[in-house]
């Protein structure tokens, strides 16, 4: 996972219906819970920034 705003697309982050809130805490709360609901055990966080 990339902890960007940039996902498969490099210009998806212009159209304003596509703010994921990557930068809020909330984001990963909700990553955290859908990968636990899932029983994931570990998640990596791609250092790109």
């Amino acid at each position: 996972m990339h902890a960007t705003h940039v996902v498969h697309s490099h210009t998806i982050w212009r159209h304003p219906k596509t703010h994921s809130g990557f930068l809020q805490p909330e984001y990963y709360q909700n990553v955290d819970r859908t990968l636990e609901r899932g029983k994931f055990d570990l998640v990596f966080f791609a250092d790109i920034l």
